[in-house]
């Protein structure tokens, strides 16, 4: 609420918004800065450089290979219960963590607190974040280079 002088009332609540562009990816780094949880990949294929390849990224496009190439195509889904209230604004892609025991089996969800060795981070992107929902599923694509 603005009163006549231009002051804002007392208790009065105000409301802004901003925009800052995400930092760039220290290549030092070995974890994520606020990590909210890991999902398991959902699938992973070799890829190669392609015109009519249907795995775009804003450089190339890509294809699926059934042989071995130096590139892989990783896609993983958030389940609608994945941190359904969180805001994503970092991903990561680790090799070999391990989890507590007694995890129940077929899991692919897991909260920081699950994990016993987050184990290596391979590749990093930070991004604007992306607010989640209950009633949505974001779904990622990363091409990693080897």
């Amino acid at each position: 609420m603005r009163v006549q002088n231009g002051a804002l009332a007392a208790n009065a609540n105000i409301a802004g918004s901003y925009k800052v562009a995400p930092p760039p990816e220290p290549v030092t780094a070995t974890g994520l800065i606020n990590e909210i949880g890991r999902r398991t990949v959902d699938l992973v294929q070799f890829a190669y450089p392609s015109d009519s390849g249907t795995i775009q990224t804003p450089n190339n496009n890509f294809a699926v290979s059934a042989i071995q190439t130096d590139t892989l195509a990783i896609s993983v889904a958030f389940a609608f219960s994945d941190a359904p209230d969180a805001s994503i604004a970092e991903i990561g892609i680790f090799s070999t963590p391990t989890f507590i025991a007694g995890l129940p089996p077929g899991q692919r969800y897991f909260a920081p607190a699950q994990m016993t060795d987050p184990g290596t981070l391979v590749s990093l992107e930070y991004s604007m974040p992306v607010s989640r929902a209950p009633n949505t599923r974001p779904y990622y694509m990363h091409l990693l280079t080897l």
